[in-house]
Parts: C-alpha cells; structure tokens; sequence
C-alpha cells in the first residue's frame, strides 16, 4: 500500500486517506435506502455501526460470507460495506442484478486491480438522493418570469 506524505512526517496508508472522503456522504445514503436503514440502530450510524449493518445486508441480498471475507482482505471493510451499500441502492432504485454473488467478486476482482472507482459511484449515488429528495416545485425565480 502506498504511504502519504514525505520522509519523516507521519505516514498514512493512501487508502485511508481515500476512504475518508466516503465517509461524509454515507449518512446522506443511509436515510435514502430502507434496507439499510433499518439495519442501523441510529440516524446517523458510526463507520463500525455503518459496515456492520452492510455484512447483514450483504447476506440480505445473497452475497455469501465467504464472498464478503474475501472484500474484507481485498478492499479492507469500510470499502466492502460501500461496495455493498452501492449495489443495494442499485438495487433499491429498480435497476436487476442477475448473480449478485458473482457480480459482488467481479467488483471485488476490480478492487485488487486498483480498477474500482468506488467514489464516482457514491458520488452518482448521492446526488441521485438528492435529486430524488427535492421537491418538484419551480424556485420563485423561475416562475413566470418574474424576479424575486
């Protein structure tokens, strides 16, 4: 794993940095997904509440146990509870997921070759939710053509 920062500074590993990043838009994901949701036992769920709701919903959605270890290892956990939390809003949104178990390795497979934009995902996730959450109504200064 690479490091950041220059010799002599405290070293982090990179993926740490990364994953850091996620954290601030999970809650804005929790609210928006039921399954999840419910599996939370607070509004606003802490990185071990969040990654132990997503191995209960990894089993919900028929990824094995096996198959969520094996993310662990590869992408550590935080990352695997995200790559969990993506594909049951895919799933949450309507969109089908033929083999969720194979489906789940092959993203896991694209994690070990550093080929998995986990960011991008949750990014498009969350504005989605926002969209979603916004009510339909113009703004007033869309209205009519008239100025505030």
């Amino acid at each position: 794993m690479r490091s950041v920062g220059g010799p002599g500074r405290n070293r982090t590993p990179a993926r740490t940095v990364r994953t850091a990043r996620f954290s601030r838009h999970i809650d804005v994901l929790s609210r928006n997904l039921p399954p999840l949701r419910d599996l939370c036992p607070t509004d606003r769920p802490t990185q071990p509440e969040l990654t132990d709701a997503a191995e209960h919903l990894s089993g919900q959605m028929g990824i094995t146990h096996h198959a969520w270890r094996q993310a662990c290892v590869v992408l550590g956990r935080l990352q695997a509870s995200i790559t969990i939390i993506i594909m049951a809003a895919r799933l949450h949104r309507g969109e089908a997921i033929r083999y969720r178990d194979a489906y789940f390795r092959s993203l896991v497979d694209r994690g070990a070759r550093h080929a998995l934009y986990l960011d991008r995902s949750l990014y498009a996730l969350r504005d989605a939710c926002v969209r979603i959450s916004l009510p339909a109504t113009p703004s007033p200064v869309h209205v009519a053509g008239q100025r505030p």
